[in-house]
């Protein structure tokens, strides 16, 4: 991250979603936890899943990624995050209160029985 500037998470979501997360309904984002969002959402660069080449971590399979000691020195440091209504010009932002690896709610869009990032939202940052 460029220190100096804040940092940005911008995250695409559907109408549905985003909406949801408008009216207050809905406080946490979910993601993946794949190698494409471990690459966005921390410092662990395994492109394989099965060694890390960052020396935070010894593992990087995100069940083991939760419960390394050290995860919060892991996550990539994030000011807010900006959420866009599909590819349109309609954005918000909110602060994020933090970012966890854990099973999320699948009536908010989170698959069953699958850890995910869940990014946990503060307060809406009005401009």
């Amino acid at each position: 991250m460029i220190r100096g500037k804040e940092a940005a998470l911008h995250l695409v979501l559907k109408r549905r979603w985003y909406d949801m997360i408008e009216s207050e309904e809905k406080k946490e984002e979910y993601r993946a936890c794949n190698a494409y969002w471990r690459r966005r959402l921390t410092r662990c660069f395994s492109p394989d899943d099965l060694s890390c080449m960052s020396e935070h971590c010894t593992a990087c399979s995100c069940c083991v990624l939760q419960d390394e000691k050290n995860y919060d020195e892991m996550l990539k440091k994030y000011d807010f995050v900006v959420f866009h209504r599909g590819y349109t010009a309609t954005t918000m932002r909110w602060s994020i209160k933090e970012i966890t690896l854990d099973l999320g709610k699948v009536e908010w869009g989170a698959p069953a029985l699958e850890p995910v990032f869940i990014i946990k939202l503060d307060n809406r940052i009005i401009r």
